[in-house]
C-alpha cells in the first residue's frame, strides 16, 4: 500500500507542494518508497516532520520533533499540501492545530485510499475573498 500511495503522489507533485505525515511514525516507510522519485523529494515539503528527506531518523529526530502548532504556522506559506494519513498506534500527534488551518484555508481537492490503514489528501489553498 505504501509503495502504490507513494507511485500515486510521486506523479503529481509541484514545486514547493508540502507534506504532512499523521502520523510522524509513517514517514519513514513513505521515505523509503520515495527514495526512488527523485524529483518528488526535489519538489515536496516536509513540514511535519519537518527535517529535510534523508534528515528524519525516526528515534533520533522524536526528541527534536516540532510542534504540531509549529508545522501549523508553516502552512503560511503554501499553496498546496499533501498530507499522508497513517493508522499507527500513536498518542503524541496533536493533529488539530494543523487540521483547524487546513480545514479553514484550504480545500481538498483530491482523496486516496490505499488500504484501510492510509490515506492521501491533496489540499489547495482557498482563494483570496478580498474585495477589489
Amino acid at each position: 500500500n505504501c509503495r502504490a500511495a507513494v507511485a500515486s503522489m510521486a506523479a503529481r507533485p509541484q514545486h514547493g507542494d508540502g507534506i504532512i505525515f499523521f502520523s510522524h511514525l509513517g514517514r519513514q516507510p513513505f521515505e523509503y518508497y520515495l527514495a526512488s522519485y527523485e524529483r518528488a523529494r526535489r519538489e515536496l515539503v516536509p513540514l511535519y516532520p519537518g527535517d529535510r528527506w534523508s534528515d528524519y531518523l525516526p528515534v533520533l529526530s522524536e526528541t527534536r520533533l516540532e510542534s504540531t502548532q509549529e508545522a501549523a504556522a508553516e502552512l503560511e506559506s503554501f499553496s498546496r499540501v499533501w498530507t499522508v494519513l497513517l493508522w499507527f498506534p500513536n498518542n503524541h500527534d496533536d493533529v488539530r492545530p494543523i487540521e483547524r488551518i487546513l480545514s479553514r484555508e484550504f480545500v481538498e481537492t483530491d482523496h486516496k485510499d490505499f488500504g484501510t490503514e492510509m490515506q492521501i489528501r491533496l489540499s489547495e489553498r482557498r482563494p483570496s475573498r478580498r474585495n477589489p
